[in-house]
């Protein structure tokens, strides 16, 4: 049986890997954002590569390339 610690301790390293691909993901989106902008492309075909590639929604990925401007 598992002790109360070796189950917080379980749980707290689950959230960490989580949290790890999350932030390597946004910044694959980010990169790709600004990799697309250098580039020249428009903000509807940023977007719509966000979509096939990282399946997000319509609606993240206009978030995802508006925030590049701010």
């Amino acid at each position: 049986m598992k002790t109360m610690c070796e189950i917080f301790d379980e749980i707290r390293r689950e959230g960490e890997e989580r949290g790890e691909k999350r932030g390597i993901k946004k910044g694959q989106i980010e990169g790709t954002v600004a990799t697309m902008r250098e580039d020249g492309r428009s903000d509807q075909e940023i977007q719509k590569r966000l979509i096939k590639r990282y399946g997000l929604t319509k609606k993240k990925a206009r978030k995802a390339v508006l925030l590049q401007y701010a």
